[in-house]
């Protein structure tokens, strides 16, 4: 990546151009993306990267990690009324502003130790937990960059990463020192 942006992200930056997907509730993983342009962000995090092609969407007009979760109506009510970047008092689903940064994703816990999904932020414009890929964005996971394709393991595996902008930052870092 020829330079890494000096300034917050924000959740807006990092999902403008998906920011209006809302598929059906468990219908499918994979977005058919004639999905007009890349933004900017997303472009950026694509930037002159080579791909292994065990983890690449050979067909960049998908983006997978795509499936919405099914709510109840009950929570669908709840997080309605939950103001961005406030948090949901049941569930302490934080909800994500635009104009903010995404909190820390995390993982949740592995088999045997109740296996449950560390609490994923509320959307900030529909009335439901982030996706997978809308998670990786808010990591800065390129698009080509394919989860495992539940919910749960996908977001397991983005809450257990180091975000790649971090990881070339940390490198970048340490080659300057080393130089």
């Amino acid at each position: 990546m020829d330079s890494l942006p000096q300034e917050n992200i924000t959740v807006y930056d990092a999902l403008t151009d998906i920011l209006h997907v809302n598929l059906e509730p468990n219908s499918t993983d994979v977005f058919d993306g004639s999905r007009g342009q890349f933004s900017e962000y997303s472009n950026l995090l694509s930037q002159g990267r080579s791909c292994d092609s065990n983890f690449a969407n050979v067909n960049s007009r998908y983006l997978t990690g795509c499936m919405t979760t099914l709510h109840s109506a009950q929570i669908i009510k709840r997080f309605a009324g939950t103001l961005p970047g406030q948090t949901e008092p049941i569930s302490r689903y934080k909800r994500l502003s635009l104009n903010g940064v995404s909190p820390t994703l995390r993982a949740g816990t592995m088999r045997g130790m109740g296996q449950f999904m560390a609490p994923r932020p509320i959307h900030p414009i529909h009335n439901r937990c982030i996706t997978t890929r809308e998670a990786a964005r808010l990591h800065s996971f390129p698009d080509w960059f394919v989860f495992y394709p539940t919910k749960w393991y996908g977001m397991m595996q983005i809450g257990n990463s180091v975000p790649p902008h971090l990881s070339e930052s940390i490198g970048l870092t340490i080659t300057k020192i080393l130089n």
